[in-house]
Order: C-alpha cells, then structure tokens, then sequence
C-alpha cells in the first residue's frame, strides 16, 4: 500500500503549521496563558461550522441519554487538560529557549507506555527501554542547558529567587504529561463523538478552564497591537484550526508508526523557525539535547505496544456525534 498520498501529505502540513505555534507565542503581547485563551476561543467557530456540516457527521448529533452525563464528564476533563497543556506549553516557550521547550514537551511518547505498565502491568519493550533511556538523556542535556539570552527577564519570578529558565522546562515536562492525559481522554470521547465534536468541546471548555488562570497570573489579555491580535489569530488558524485539524484527519489513513515520526516534524520545524526568526542559538548541551531526546521518542513511537490496547470497552452504538 503507498502510504506517501494525500493524507500523509495533510499530516506533514498539519505537523508543519503546529510548528509555527511556539513562535507566534513568543511575539504575543499577551501573557502566555491568555495567549493559549485567545488561540482555543477563537479557532472554536471555525470547528462549530465544520461539525455543522453533515457530511462530517454521522449521527444527528444527540447521544443516548443514560450515556449524555457520564461522555460529558470526559468532556469537562478534555478541556481541563488542554488548556493546561496549551498553558504550561506556552509559559515554556516564553521562560526558556523554543529548542528546550518544544522537545521536553514532546516526550509525551515516553509517559503513555509507562502509565499503562504502572497501572495496567503492560510491559514495555526493549526498542521502548533503550528509547526512553535516550530521552532521558537529552532531557538531562537540556535541563543542563544554559539559559536564552535573547528572552526577557521575568521580573516577578526573578525577585522572587526563581530560575527562569529551569522553572520553563519544568513547565514543559507538566505539558508532555498534560498532553499524555490528553490523548488517553480523546481516545475514550472517540466512542461518542467526531473528530470535528472534540476539537469544538476541547477549545470551549478549555478556554473555560484557563480564563482563571488568566486573573491569578494577572497577565496582560487584551493584544496591544495590530501585531498581537496578529499572532494570537494565526496561532487560531494556523495551528489549532489547520494544524490539529489536518492532523486529526489523517491520522486514521496512516500507519502508526509512520504518523509518530511524522509528527516529529513539529519540534524539527519549531527548532528551526527560533533560529531564524527569533535569532536563538543552538549551544552544544542544546544541540546534544535535542537529538538524543528526538532519537529517544521515534525508538518510544516505535517500541509502544500500548496501540493495540485495549484502553476502553467497545460500545454497542456505533455511530459518532
């Protein structure tokens, strides 16, 4: 079977256009959490109208009753975990360099295995040891990474003694592990409802669950300028609409472990938009970081048997809303 067509095409542009996410975040000039409101809220209308259209559903939209609270329960807790995962990603992005944030925040591929051999006595496999032994060692590497000059200092956290940088990549790790909480939600909320129904829930109530959030940091809301509406618009399009959508969209069609490398594309273009755009250097600890840590999750991606899995029970109805 040729695995290089359309949909494969579709998920390298979707890992492309999710790339493009840390840079528009660092030239906000919104506080990194109401920038991830900004970019859930505003992408919600454009996946409103794509579950509107009925080709792209195939159920009238109503589930069976004795099911509507219990898959609304997972609902709530969809949006609670991607607005911390876009919350924590992008106070990442701005406390310590795009390289260390992006790619502490895609060992996610690590967590998954490792919570289904603690809770479900799954064991791992060699190729996933020797994949998460690598990344490990990269994460040491960029934990060890001296900080960005070229990002502002935080003034709060630093008269308060907090190291910047070291409390960003902190923030990443929570990410990867946020996103790890994330995927395992979507996959049980795939029995009840479509793609195009998740992405809808997941920007509303996760701009819920950040608006909080928002007041305690007591950031910035409002973009400043013609510039941060700018960037807080196109992290909406670019990356949550085209991005997550083109890769939900995909997914299905691609095998596996073609789609886990594929995806890795997103920290590779990230990595690469910070050294141009945003003139950030690539120091030796970094550069050593960032490919044991991208070595270490395709090894992950590859050696994961938790795909074929059974994460939650078949239900009798199959249609999606």
């Amino acid at each position: 079977m040729n695995f290089f067509n359309r949909y494969f095409l579709m998920l390298v542009s979707g890992a492309v256009a999710i790339g493009f996410a840390p840079i528009l975040v660092r030239l906000s000039d919104t506080g990194p959490i109401a920038t991830a409101f900004w970019r859930v809220l505003l992408a919600a209308p454009f996946f409103f109208a794509l579950h509107a259209i009925p080709e792209n559903n195939t159920s009238n939209g109503e589930l069976p009753h004795k099911k509507l609270a219990y898959a609304w329960l997972w609902i709530i807790g969809l949006g609670a975990t991607f607005g911390l995962l876009l919350g924590l990603g992008n106070a990442a992005v701005c406390y310590t360099s795009v390289a260390s944030a992006i790619f502490l925040g895609n060992c996610s591929a690590i967590f998954l295995p490792l919570l289904l051999w603690g809770f479900c006595g799954q064991r791992p496999s060699l190729l996933f040891t020797i994949g998460l032994t690598a990344a490990i060692l990269g994460m040491t590497f960029l934990f060890n990474d001296p900080p960005e000059a070229a990002i502002q200092t935080n003034n709060e956290a630093a008269t308060q003694g907090i190291n910047q940088d070291l409390l960003g990549k902190i923030y990443a790790v929570l990410a990867a592990i946020s996103y790890t909480a994330y995927i395992l939600i979507t996959k049980k909320l795939r029995n009840y409802y479509s793609t195009n129904a998740i992405q809808k829930y997941s920007c509303i109530f996760s701009s819920i669950v950040l608006i909080p959030f928002i007041s305690y940091a007591d950031e910035q809301f409002l973009p400043l300028t013609i510039a941060g509406w700018g960037s807080v618009i196109g992290l909406a399009v670019i990356s949550q609409v085209l991005g997550q959508g083109l890769i939900t969209s995909s997914l299905r069609h691609v095998p596996t472990n073609l789609s886990g490398l594929t995806l890795l594309l997103q920290p590779l273009v990230a990595a690469i938009l910070s050294a141009i755009v945003l003139n950030e250097s690539f120091t030796l600890e970094r550069t050593f970081g960032c490919l044991l840590v991208l070595i270490g999750v395709a090894c992950a991606k590859f050696g994961d048997t938790s795909i074929s899995t059974p994460l939650m029970p078949k239900q009798l109805n199959k249609e999606t809303v």
